[in-house]
């Protein structure tokens, strides 16, 4: 059973990826005892994971028109920090998506 959560960007799709791209990248270092990974499946969507607790937690990242859809599959053992692993991740690329309209991302 997975979650979704939305955030808007309204950027064009390359730029969306960029800030999707550097958000993932900033995550994946200030997070790396988590072992996450994040790659693009298909021109608009990308796979993330990483390890929490010794139990693997993937999900989607999909940007739909000027939106962005974070879906994490939490194992139940795992619930309780749902809210927190998006927050973090909501909070990367929001941080992102604010370089790229700033113009810091061109």
């Amino acid at each position: 059973m997975g979650m979704k959560h939305q955030i808007h960007h309204g950027l064009e799709l390359p730029l969306a990826k960029k800030a999707i791209d550097k958000a993932m990248e900033a995550y994946s270092a200030r997070f790396s005892e988590f072992n996450p990974s994040f790659g693009w499946t298909t021109e608009n969507k990308g796979r993330l994971g990483f390890k929490a607790k010794g139990v693997k937690v993937e999900g989607d990242i999909e940007i739909q028109g000027p939106e962005v859809y974070v879906d994490l599959e939490v194992p139940f053992i795992l619930r309780i920090f749902k809210g927190r692993a998006i927050e973090i991740i909501d909070r990367e690329v929001r941080s992102w998506v604010e370089r790229a309209r700033a113009g810091e991302l061109d």
